[in-house]
């Protein structure tokens, strides 16, 4: 199975790359300061990916020849909240790097 790459739709690599830097933090850094660093910043990235992807929910448009799909934002308070926590975990990952 192909995966087809659609570049409107980047929140959900974002969400996958986040949860796997999370996870290698922990397996291959451990409890160290740079883990929980790393571990923070792809949290951080998981998190407002989980956001965006809240906000940009699948909508179909009826059209004369047929049906349309797109991904319109939209502000849901679950999206803005997991966006803030996650951008308030990015920044605390790169305050314990410095």
């Amino acid at each position: 199975m192909a995966m087809n790459w659609e570049s409107d739709r980047w929140y959900i690599p974002l969400t996958a790359a986040g949860g796997a830097i999370a996870t290698a933090a922990v397996a291959v850094l451990g409890d160290s300061q740079y883990g929980r660093a790393v571990f923070l910043i792809g949290f951080g990235l998981a998190l407002v990916g989980a956001g965006e992807w809240q906000q940009h929910q699948r909508q179909e448009y009826l059209l004369p020849g047929g049906k349309a799909v797109a991904f319109p934002r939209r502000w849901r308070p679950l999206g803005v909240l997991l966006d803030a926590c996650g951008i308030a975990a990015l920044a605390r990952g790169a305050y314990l790097i410095w």
